[in-house]
């Protein structure tokens, strides 16, 4: 049988006394592997490749579109298909204005546009803006193969 014993209470106006300090034992074996490896020093392999240097940073500017003619505007764009079809500027005109309605609807739609021999014109990004929408769009064209 073992007994337990509670400690006394210590005497008034006496100063209590400090509780024993535990101590964690650390090994002399772990203690003397810390210790060496501080001590040894790093050094490459004898066969390994020295490091390349870093190359210098490159400033990428963006550049900008060179347009070689001004805007074509919707008369110019109907005398140019007039002249290349060969109908009536009358007739020409009511296909020229629902074309180019059809395309602006399909656009405010959100939709992509894929016109041959003109080429795919997709939307990347779309903002309301106050009068309107914005759309930030990235056309591909066709490459135009030389004539012989």
């Amino acid at each position: 049988m073992t007994s337990k014993t509670t400690p006394k209470p210590a005497p008034r106006g006496s100063k209590p006394t400090a509780a024993p300090k535990t101590t964690r034992k650390t090994t002399a074996k772990s203690t003397a592997a810390k210790a060496k490896a501080a001590a040894k020093p790093v050094e490459p392999a004898a066969n390994s490749i020295p490091a390349a240097p870093k190359p210098a940073p490159v400033v990428v500017t963006e550049k900008t579109p060179v347009t070689s003619a001004p805007d074509l505007k919707k008369q110019e764009l109907l005398a140019e298909v007039v002249s290349k079809s060969g109908v009536a500027k009358r007739d020409a005109k009511p296909v020229v204005e629902a074309m180019l309605e059809i395309m602006g609807d399909a656009l405010q739609d959100g939709r992509d546009l894929n016109l041959n021999p003109m080429g795919k014109i997709i939307i990347k990004k779309s903002k309301p803006v106050s009068n309107g929408t914005v759309l930030t769009t990235r056309v591909r064209l066709k490459q135009k193969l030389p004539q012989t």
